[in-house]
């Protein structure tokens, strides 16, 4: 696995680029550098591709100031895994109360943007689950107990898991899935 887009989306918001005005800069579209820095299996960035687009950004790119951020992220999520944290951050939102448009508001995020991040279509960062949690009458360290194996994790229900998984699914995987679940359903 490599880490470009974080290191990207790092560079990019260090550097005040919105998407748009980073899109235009690189000469690629908004929706495939959100892909590549949200690290969708979707989208490639070849090692050229990330140099061509460091070098475009024009910064002076040292691998050294950047391996702590890949190291955090690939500690909880592994290449094969899906990060469930919206699915968990949702839960919590809903079993404190809180409708999306308040919790997003109470927060200052827009409606839309909550929702791409609990259902996993937008990255959630450690700053943004902890403040989202406090928000909902959690302590950050209590996010854990939700998110592995502990008994707690099963309380999120599996639709919202399942949502997020569908969300890093490609087409053709999520078309297989339908069929497989029909075949199940048809046999029962």
């Amino acid at each position: 696995m490599n880490h470009f887009g974080i290191i990207l989306r790092k560079i990019r918001t260090d550097n005040a680029l919105t998407l748009k005005a980073a899109s235009t800069l690189i000469q690629r579209s908004t929706g495939w550098l959100s892909e590549v820095e949200s690290g969708k299996p979707s989208a490639k960035c070849s090692q050229a591709e990330f140099e061509r687009i460091i070098a475009a950004y024009g910064v002076n790119y040292d691998p050294r100031n950047y391996s702590h951020l890949y190291r955090s992220s690939s500690e909880s999520v592994s290449d094969n895994e899906v990060a469930l944290d919206g699915a968990v951050l949702k839960y919590l939102r809903t079993k404190n109360g809180s409708s999306l448009e308040d919790a997003a508001a109470k927060n200052g995020f827009s409606k839309s943007y909550l929702s791409k991040l609990e259902n996993g279509s937008k990255p959630i960062s450690r700053k943004m689950r902890d403040q989202l949690l406090k928000s909902y009458g959690y302590k950050p360290s209590s996010f854990k107990n939700f998110s592995t194996k502990d008994k707690r994790s099963e309380k999120v229900p599996v639709t919202y898991k399942l949502n997020v998984l569908l969300h890093a699914m490609t087409q053709k995987q999520v078309t297989q899935l339908f069929q497989y679940a029909n075949q199940i359903i048809q046999e029962n």
